[in-house]
This record gives C-alpha cells, structure tokens and sequence, in this order.
C-alpha cells in the first residue's frame, strides 16, 4: 500500500513537474529543475499565478510588483524586467521611424543585459507618451511571468525584422538634410545658395 501510494506521488510530480516546464512560470529553468519542483507539488499548486492588470495605473503597477515579489528566483525576475524593456523597444520602434538598428544594437551592447540597463531611458521616453504606454499595457495585459518573458524574445524578433528593412540613421540625416534642401529652393529658386552654416544647422535639426 505504501509503494503504491508513493508510485502515485511521484508520478503526480512527474506531472507536474512536466506541465511546469511546459506551461509555468520556471518555463526558463530546466526540465530537471522543473521536475525537481514536481517533489513538492502539494505545496507548489497553490502558488499564486499574477497576471498583469492594465485597466488602470493603479492595478498594472500593484499587479506589475505582485508579479515580481511572488517569484522565488532572481533569475526569473531578471528575464522577466528584461523581456519587459524588449517588449517597449518593440512598442517604440513601430512609433518612432528615426529609431535604426544602429541605435537599437547600440542600446543592446552585444549582450542581454543592455536591455535591462536601458530600462530607464525607455521610462523617461514612455513618461510623457501616453500612446505608447497604452499600447504597451494592451500588449502584456493578461500576461503571466512566463507570457512576458516569452513575449519579450516574440518582441525582440520582431524588432529586428522591423528595423533591418530601415534606413541608417546616417541615410535618414542626409535623407532629411535633402528634404530641407529641396525646400529651400522651392522657395527661392534652383539656384538659390545653401551655405555651409546652414547645412550644419539642418545637420543638428535631422540628428535630434
């Protein structure tokens, strides 16, 4: 009665163990891991699984901070502030045409976690855009860690494919410089001179 009741055991934490890597928030971690999370399935099931909340500023930041405080590793915290900011350089670079993939690989540095140091640069750029902040938090709403961070490498997928169909930003200055050219002489003539503080001047306006 005893090994049958311990084979039942196991096999419910082999099943669970199985779903979590699958479906659950340590998705991340490995099939060991996850199995090995299984053996206290009893406890396990009934952790809370926060999803984020974006019908308002109060309920996305509570649930946003819930979501975090929840989750037992750092690791997955991490993933999950990172998949967050790939997520909004997603959202910005579909709004924002002058952002390139120069800049974009800039901000990334080579390594993942120039995501999560960008984190504040991407604040201050969605602080005053409430557009973006709305399309944003349609984005993730309803999503679990896992979502996110499944999300996130979606997102930064994405964002490549987007901006290697861009201009440089080199190409989008000399493509801006021209425009202001071809305005210049529109009106006041063909023949009209561009001096060279002016083209320095255009140069600062289209790098802005």
């Amino acid at each position: 009665m005893k090994l049958k009741i311990l084979a039942i055991y196991l096999a419910a934490a082999f099943i669970y163990g199985l779903l979590s890597w699958g479906f659950g928030n340590y998705g991340y971690k490995s099939l060991a891991y996850n199995l090995g999370r299984g053996l206290m399935w009893p406890i396990n099931i009934f952790e809370n699984s926060t999803e984020l909340d974006s019908t308002n500023d109060t309920t996305f930041i509570t649930t946003y901070q819930n979501l975090q405080l929840e989750h037992k590793s750092q690791e997955g915290i991490y993933k999950f502030n990172e998949a967050i900011a790939k997520i909004m350089f997603n959202t910005y670079a579909k709004n924002n045409q002058n952002f390139t993939l120069s800049d974009y690989k800039e901000i990334e540095n080579g390594s993942l976690a120039g995501y999560s140091s960008a984190n504040d640069m991407l604040v201050s750029l969605f602080t005053n855009n409430r557009l973006l902040v709305r399309e944003f938090r349609e984005y993730v709403d309803g999503m679990s860690l896992i979502d996110v961070i499944n999300a996130g490498n979606d997102a930064h997928n994405e964002t490549l494919k987007i901006l290697s169909t861009r201009p440089t930003r080199t190409q989008s200055i000399e493509s801006c410089i021209d425009s202001k050219i071809a305005a210049h002489r529109e009106e006041l003539g063909e023949e009209a001179l561009v001096r060279h503080d002016m083209l320095e001047e255009w140069r600062t306006e289209c790098s802005d």
